[in-house]
């Protein structure tokens, strides 16, 4: 089902968004304040992906939505090398079990153009022989962090 909004807010320009924001902060004042916290502002906007105009956060399967924030991320990467020269370093937390065989696959691929990445998961297996061969692994063990022995 598409999403009934539109997509394209391009023509929103910044007075308006700061006008609106400052109305917006204004009527929340009191629930804000009795809430001690601010409850809208760019701190609490949510990313909406959508794939042929269908929101994949209600209606795509984890696999997708996984892979859209993954490829933001990624472009997140490339943009920051792009402007610093430095490249950030990358951290993802127990990805792996989140996406299907092809979409590791496809990860463990596009990790090739990071330069330094560090992954988390509980399951070495998710992760293919060749790719823990050539990267360092690491495991915590009984609150200690050893580096793997089978390298």
């Amino acid at each position: 089902m598409p999403v009934q909004t539109s997509v394209d807010r391009s023509g929103i320009n910044a007075q308006e968004i700061d006008e609106g924001l400052h109305k917006a902060l204004h009527a929340a004042y009191r629930q804000d304040i009795s809430r001690g916290m601010t409850t809208l502002g760019p701190h609490r906007d949510e990313f909406r992906f959508l794939c042929n105009r269908i929101d994949l956060g209600d209606y795509g399967s984890r696999g997708q939505a996984h892979t859209a924030m993954l490829s933001l991320k990624f472009a997140e990467v490339q943009w920051m090398h792009a402007k610093t020269g430095e490249w950030p370093v990358l951290l993802l937390d127990e990805i792996m079990a989140e996406l299907d065989p092809q979409r590791r696959q496809d990860l463990l691929q596009v990790l090739n153009d990071v330069e330094q990445a560090f992954l988390t998961s509980t399951d070495p297996e998710l992760f293919t022989e060749e790719f823990r061969s050539r990267h360092e692994i690491w495991q915590l063990q009984d609150g200690i962090v050893l580096q793997s022995p089978n390298r």
